[in-house]
């Protein structure tokens, strides 16, 4: 596959993406055409060694085979044939994934109880007990929540889910929000479970919070935490990929593979064949 729709490709993103996204998708398109004649497996290939001998970082190397693989997508839906080899070896590249920090549940029921704004302490709850993400919290409506249930609008993914409330924590906080919130007449009508509540001002809180206690934290931790709980009670991928709103277990996975429970499991399968 040759540059050919390189020109018209450029007058799309020009019309529809910010002038950044722009500007870096050129950068990258522009570098790649200037080092090869055409698009090939061979020559995505060579790119990446190329990429790799300017001491370009793995997450760089991924943004940048994505945008090559933009362009392909692109020259497919206009006529490019045979592009399917093209698409399977930009997605053969994964950047390189780093360890997340993680807490236990001591640690989540410390953070808890250091938290005395009832908004705040309800936020970390349905993160760390209901696997929350930050933006699905914050986008919850008063009417999402159906008892032992709440209906997710997924943001990343623009899916809606069902995620299960069984913790009892997280209900009684869920239920004293609800009788606070009722009694603050600035929501007016507003459907939101947490209006004026902002993602900078929670993540904020978080990480002073997990400063002031020594505990190394951010609000995603939360989650992950929700994740690596679940899987340390034995519950399968597939259904928390689900409560979580992961598209597949490969994500899911992601969370858990350094999960503390896996030094005891190695621990014990020894001491069996001892």
């Amino acid at each position: 596959m040759r540059d050919n729709y390189l020109q018209s490709y450029y007058v799309v993103i020009d019309a529809t993406l910010d002038r950044g996204t722009v500007e870096v998708r050129k950068r990258v398109l522009n570098d790649f055409f200037s080092h090869f004649d055409v698009v090939t497996e061979v020559s995505i290939a060579e790119f990446i060694k190329l990429c790799e001998s300017k001491g370009n970082s793995r997450n760089t190397i991924h943004l940048k085979i994505g945008v090559l693989r933009l362009y392909i997508e692109y020259a497919g839906e206009h006529g490019e044939e045979n592009i399917t080899p093209l698409l399977s070896m930009c997605k053969r590249y994964r950047p390189e994934v780093k360890l997340k920090d993680s807490v236990n549940m001591e640690e989540v029921e410390t953070l808890l109880s250091w938290t005395k704004e009832l908004k705040y302490r309800t936020l970390i709850a349905l993160q760390a007990f209901g696997g929350l993400r930050v933006g699905e919290a914050l986008k919850l409506r008063r009417s999402d929540d159906n008892g032992n249930w709440l209906h997710i609008r997924d943001p990343k993914n623009n899916r809606e889910r069902r995620a299960w409330i069984e913790n009892e924590e997280l209900r009684n906080l869920l239920d004293e929000w609800e009788k606070e919130r009722e009694t603050m007449a600035a929501y007016g009508d507003n459907d939101l479970l947490f209006p004026m509540v902002k993602r900078n001002s929670y993540q904020v809180f978080v990480g002073r919070l997990g400063k002031r206690l020594g505990i190394k934290v951010h609000t995603h931790t939360f989650r992950r935490f929700f994740v690596t709980h679940c899987v340390e009670q034995g519950l399968p991928l597939t259904s928390i990929a689900k409560q979580v709103g992961h598209a597949t277990i490969a994500t899911t996975q992601l969370y858990v593979d350094d999960t503390p429970a896996l030094q005891e499991q190695m621990k014990n399968i020894w001491k069996v064949g001892a």
